[in-house]
C-alpha cells in the first residue's frame, strides 16, 4: 500500500526524523519554514535552557523571529521576558512581561 501525503504532511514527516529536538533539527525546521513560530519558539528555549552552553542573546532572537510570526503567544513573551532577566536587561524584562497579555 502506497501512502500519498501532502506536501505540509511530508514536511512534518521529514521535520519529525529530522530530530526535532536537537539544536540542528531545530535550525533546519527554521530553514525549512521559517514562518513559522513554534519552531523559532523551541529554538528559543533550546538557547535559553540548554545547560551545556545557554546563550541568552541567541533566545532572545529566536523568540522575537517567534513573535513577528505570531505576535499574540503569551508563552513567547513570557520566556523572552525570562531571558531578557538572564542576561540583566531588567527593563525588556519588565517590558515583555506586560506585553504577555492572555
Amino acid at each position: 500500500m502506497i501512502l500519498r501525503l501532502s506536501i505540509s504532511a511530508e514536511r512534518v514527516v521529514i521535520l519529525a526524523g529530522a530530530a526535532l529536538g536537537t539544536v540542528e533539527g531545530l535550525q533546519r525546521a527554521t530553514g525549512l519554514e521559517p514562518g513559522n513560530a513554534e519552531y523559532w519558539y523551541l529554538l528559543g528555549r533550546h538557547w535559553q535552557f540548554n545547560l551545556g552552553a545557554p546563550d541568552g542573546q541567541k533566545a532572545i532572537a529566536a523568540y522575537q523571529n517567534s513573535l513577528w510570526f505570531d505576535p499574540r503567544s503569551a508563552k513567547t513573551y513570557i520566556d523572552l521576558a525570562t531571558a531578557y532577566e538572564g542576561i540583566d536587561d531588567i527593563a525588556n524584562a519588565r517590558d515583555k512581561k506586560s506585553s504577555a497579555k492572555p
